[in-house]
Order: C-alpha cells, then structure tokens, then sequence
C-alpha cells in the first residue's frame, strides 16, 4: 500500500478524516513521495509503531525505517535513512490523496521559530460530518538543522538536512485543539525524551488502563481477544 505520512489525528469509523491531520512524511532519493510501506515490517503494539518504507522507483536500497510512539498530545518519531542518503521531510497539512470524502483544509499558518523548530495552526472543515471544524495547532522540533521550503500558495513544506552527520531524524510534535500557546505547553511531555523513554511510559500506561479488568479466560486466544477487544474500546473518545 501506498504511504501518506504518519498523521497526529485521526478519526476510527467516522468514515470521513479517517486518514487523519497533520502529516509527517520521510522522503526518498530526490525528495521522492511516491512511497510504499512495507507490510511485512510492520510492527504495532500499545504505545509504539514500527515500519519501513521504499521509493515506487528506485533500486530498493533507499528504504526508510521509523519507529514512533506517542503522549497524550504529542509524538516522537524516528526516521533511519540509508548512509549517505539526503535526507528530508514533508510536513502535509493538506488532505491525504485517496481518503474518503470530507475532509478539506480551509486556513493555516505557520512560521519558522529556529534551525529547529517549527510552529503553526490549521483549521479543517469536514464536509462528511456537517462541515464540522477541526482546528489544530502544533509545535515541531527536529534533532538537527533544517533547511525548509514553503510557498505561499501551498500548505505543505519539506525540511531538508542534507546527507552528512546522524542518518537518524528524530521528529518531537505537540498538538493541541486550543491555540498555539497551548501546543507549546504541551510540548513538555516529548521535550528531550528518547523515543525509548516515550513507548516505555505509553506502555505502562496502558498496561494500567487495560489492568481495571482482569480476565480469567481460556484458552489464552479468547482472552488475547478480549483484551484487544477492550484496547479498541479505548481509542474513542479522544481528549
């Protein structure tokens, strides 16, 4: 399947938006977006996400690893690039290709705050669901210097860090639906944390809201079930 980015919203069964807001895309060779995620090296558990993606076109060996995982309003990702490979990524405020009706950008702002960090909003309409406003607000911090590229008349923007130094990029993002001051506060539950500290926290804290409940089923398969089935209970409603 195609990749689009990794998305910091998103809505589970609404049928509209589902493919979520505010994308975070690592680029192939040439700044490629054409991207396939490779299925077999999918990895998903509470707290943490692990994948590897590969150019449409290439000769298979720019393949980009992430790993991510997540706070109560905010993320960290990590994206392993080949050596020597320039690096870069794309910031998509505008809507995922092949999503389901309804989701449709209508105002934004952004601006660049250091090498590092960039800041911004969006508001979204959902036409599937009355045209019901999304406003988001967001706060990007990146483990090295960016060069960044935007234009006035397109929502999206691509950090370049060229091809030397750490062939790891490690992305931190807070959001919030409030304003920006709010996102900025947020933006303490990721500041200088490992993504090993961030998935480790997560976990616990689902193991403590999955262990309200404690299931005495067998054989093991029905109550690996039902715990998962309890886990999905959890996803909705957001904060």
């Amino acid at each position: 399947p195609s990749f689009y980015g990794m998305a910091h919203t998103a809505l589970s069964g609404a049928g509209s938006g589902e493919m979520g807001e505010l994308r975070l895309q690592p680029l192939g060779p040439g700044q490629q977006t054409d991207l396939l995620l490779d299925m077999k090296s999918v990895e998903g558990s509470p707290g943490l996400f692990a994948a590897r993606i590969t150019p449409k076109t290439g000769d298979g060996k720019s393949s980009i690893d992430i790993k991510s995982s997540a706070t109560s309003r905010g993320a960290i990702h990590r994206f392993t690039y080949p050596l020597g490979q320039n690096r870069s990524v794309k910031l998509l405020l505008s809507a995922p290709p092949n999503a389901f009706w309804g989701i449709e950008l209508h105002e934004y702002s952004y601006k660049v705050v250091s090498d590092r960090r960039f800041e911004g909003c969006m508001l979204t309409l959902n036409r599937g669901i009355g045209s019901a406003i999304s406003h988001l607000c967001f706060v990007i911090e990146f483990s090295q210097p960016f060069t960044v590229s935007t234009s006035a008349d397109q929502p999206d923007s691509i950090f370049t860090f060229g091809s030397h130094g750490s062939v790891e990029v490690i992305a931190r993002v807070a959001v919030s639906r409030t304003d920006l001051d709010h996102a900025r506060a947020a933006f303490v539950e990721v500041d200088g944390r490992s993504l090993e500290d961030v998935a480790v926290a997560a976990r616990r804290r689902w193991d403590r809201a999955l262990g309200v409940i404690e299931a005495d089923i067998e054989p093991a398969s029905r109550k690996r079930i039902f715990y998962t089935a309890l886990y999905h209970s959890m996803l909705a409603p957001n904060l």
